[in-house]
C-alpha cells in the first residue's frame, strides 16, 4: 500500500439553506409556526433551546434533515423576513455517488431528494438562488492511520491559539474505546476557523442503512479532511455569491484558496530545512498534503507543489534555486 493517496478534488459536503417562505409551499402542519430568530449577517441561531422543538431528525433513504421556520433578524435589508431553513448534504445523493459530494453536476438530485420527502414544495430555480451559511467543504484520501496520527500531532504544534478565546484549541477525537478517529482545530462557532480530519470508515458506522446500499463499500483506510465557510462576509473575501448556484459554480482553485486562508489562519508557517522533491520522505510528502490539499484534479505537477507550499511551510522554492 502506497503511503496516501487522494481519491477526489475538493468539493462542498452540506450547506445550510434558506428559502423565504413567501416562495414555499408548505406540506407538513409542523412546519407553520415561526419559532427563533437568527442572525442576519451569519445565520447563527439566537435561541437553540426553541429550534429544538422544530422538526427534527427526519429520515429518508437513509439520509436526514432538520426543517425549521425563522424569522431572519432586523437588520440594514429592511422588516424581517420569515424562511425555511433547512440542511443539504452529500448523503441525500445515491450512495454510489455520495464521495463526489455536491456538484453542479448533480444538485440536480438533492433538489429531486427535497422534493420526494413531502414536507414542502418550490421550484428548482427558488432551490438554486437560496442563500447558504455554514458550507463544509472536504477532501477524502487514504492513508495509515498512524501516519495521519503523527503528522497531525506534528501539525498541531504551529497551532495558533486566539487570545482570550473560548471553544479553541486541538482537540485529539477517540471512540468510546479508545480508537483513534482524527483530529479536530477548533470547536464549530460562529467567529472561529474549523478545520477536522476523521476516519470516514468508523464515522460511517452512525449510518450503515445508507452506506449498506453502496454497490461497493467505501474504501478501507479512508480519511476526510473539512473545513467550515461561516457566512456570507467569508464568502464575499473570495467575491462567491452565497447562492446555491454560485457556490456550485465554484472550481477548484477557488476551494484551494478558501482552504488556504483557513490554514493561515489556523497555523503558525513552520521553519524547516531546505529539501527538494526528490529527497521528500513519504512522512513529508502527506504533511504537505494535510496542510495544502493540492488536488490532483487541479492538474498541479509536483514543482507546483513544492513551490506552493514553500510560501505556507516557509520551505525554500526548490525551482528558483533560493
Amino acid at each position: 500500500m502506497t503511503d496516501f493517496t487522494l481519491v477526489n478534488g475538493l468539493a462542498i459536503d452540506s450547506i445550510k439553506v434558506r428559502i423565504p417562505l413567501s416562495l414555499v409551499q408548505i406540506t407538513d402542519t409542523v412546519l407553520n409556526k415561526p419559532v427563533t430568530t437568527i442572525v442576519n449577517e451569519t445565520g447563527e441561531v439566537v435561541s437553540e433551546s426553541i429550534a429544538n422543538k422544530l422538526l427534527k431528525d427526519i429520515v429518508m433513504d437513509g439520509a436526514k434533515i432538520d426543517c425549521r421556520i425563522q424569522h431572519l433578524e432586523k437588520g440594514n435589508e429592511g422588516r424581517p423576513d420569515v424562511y425555511l431553513v433547512f440542511g443539504i448534504h452529500s448523503k441525500m445523493l445515491p450512495p454510489d455517488r455520495y464521495l463526489e459530494g455536491l456538484t453542479s453536476d448533480n444538485i440536480i438530485l438533492v433538489y429531486q431528494w427535497l422534493m420526494k420527502l413531502g414536507k414542502f414544495k418550490f421550484d428548482l430555480d427558488t432551490f438554486l438562488n437560496a442563500r447558504c451559511t455554514d458550507l463544509d467543504i472536504k477532501q477524502d484520501f487514504i492513508a495509515p492511520t498512524q501516519l495521519v496520527y503523527d503528522q497531525l500531532t506534528w501539525l498541531s504544534q504551529s497551532f495558533k491559539r486566539p487570545i482570550n478565546s473560548k471553544n479553541t484549541g486541538v482537540y485529539v477525537n477517540k471512540t468510546k474505546s479508545g480508537e483513534y478517529t482524527g483530529h479536530s482545530f477548533n470547536e464549530r462557532t460562529s467567529s472561529l476557523p474549523y478545520l477536522k480530519f476523521y476516519q470516514k470508515n468508523i464515522e460511517s458506522q452512525k449510518d450503515l442503512e445508507y452506506y449498506s446500499k453502496r454497490s461497493e463499500p467505501l474504501p478501507q483506510s479512508l480519511w476526510r479532511s473539512e473545513f467550515t465557510v461561516k457566512n456570507k462576509k467569508h464568502l464575499a473575501k473570495f467575491k462567491i455569491h452565497n447562492s446555491i448556484r454560485s457556490i456550485m459554480a465554484i472550481n477548484q482553485l477557488e476551494l484551494n484558496q478558501i482552504r488556504q486562508s483557513t490554514i493561515q489562519t489556523l497555523f503558525t508557517p513552520i521553519m524547516t530545512k531546505k529539501r527538494t522533491k526528490s529527497d521528500l520522505p513519504p512522512g513529508d510528502q502527506v504533511l504537505l498534503f494535510l496542510m495544502m490539499y493540492i488536488s490532483e484534479k487541479t492538474g498541479t505537477t509536483s514543482d507546483q507543489l513544492i513551490t506552493l507550499a514553500s510560501s505556507y511551510l516557509n520551505l525554500p522554492d526548490v525551482n528558483s534555486g533560493k
